[in-house]
């Protein structure tokens, strides 16, 4: 049976206050079960929650932060709107890459994210060491929905969001990316200033209004079993 989200974070909350020793040695109880240990290890502590929720299919194996993105990506499970137990990636401009990742525990009310993440310090570093909260806003490339079983952070399949994409106008390829969410803005008539490519509450709300939909600002399971509806009706 697949794993949910609670699982997941269950997994990252119980190591909450732990801190690598010696410190800036990397040494860690999650690298030495990856086998990687004195690494770098915020993807190797995804992993190593993944694995303590048995979430290891829906949650792949990474001790590289882009190669953890791209798999998510490779399935049509990115996008650019946060959701309670999705990864979220962050892009360093120092590193000029993806180079951080952690979960996204909560979504408060305006926008930014409540994380916890492996690696991290007070000052919210990528390389510091700890297990920590953080609230985050900036620096994030976007988020990894995994396929969990509770629908939290249910990805929109590629076959759906191709049938969206074709009733928008745009290139079906599968993903609701940037350049469909600002059609999508677009056609829901939320006015210039709207139309920013971020899938945030505003958007999924009207959306949500527009295929009756409970109007509750996050995309779960019903909203995209809604959405079918209305796209097999003609009627988005």
């Amino acid at each position: 049976m697949t794993a949910t989200h609670k699982a997941v974070l269950n997994a990252a909350r119980s190591q909450l206050g732990f801190a690598e020793h010696p410190p800036g040695s990397n040494r860690t109880p999650y690298g030495h079960w990856y086998g990687m240990d004195a690494q770098p290890w915020c993807a190797i502590f995804v992993s190593w929650c993944a694995h303590e929720a048995k979430a290891e299919e829906i949650i792949p194996r990474q001790h590289y932060t882009p190669t953890g993105a791209a798999w998510f990506r490779d399935r049509g499970q990115w996008g650019s709107a946060p959701r309670s137990g999705a990864l979220v990636y962050f892009r360093w401009p120092s590193v000029g890459r993806i180079a951080h990742v952690g979960f996204v525990e909560s979504v408060r009310p305006n926008g930014t994210i409540v994380t916890i993440e492996g690696n991290t310090d007070v000052a919210g570093g990528r390389t510091g060491g700890r297990v920590m909260r953080h609230v985050r806003q900036t620096n994030i490339a976007g988020y990894g929905y995994p396929a969990y079983a509770d629908g939290a952070v249910p990805p929109l399949d590629p076959d759906t969001a191709r049938t969206l994409q074709r009733a928008l106008g745009v290139k079906p390829n599968g993903v609701l990316d940037a350049n469909t969410v600002r059609a999508m803005q677009t056609h829901l008539q939320l006015g210039p200033k709207k139309v920013d490519g971020e899938l945030g509450p505003i958007t999924i709300t009207a959306l949500q209004k527009r295929v009756d939909a409970k109007p509750d600002g996050q995309w779960g399971a019903l909203t995209s079993r809604a959405l079918r509806k209305a796209l097999k009706k003609g009627a988005l």
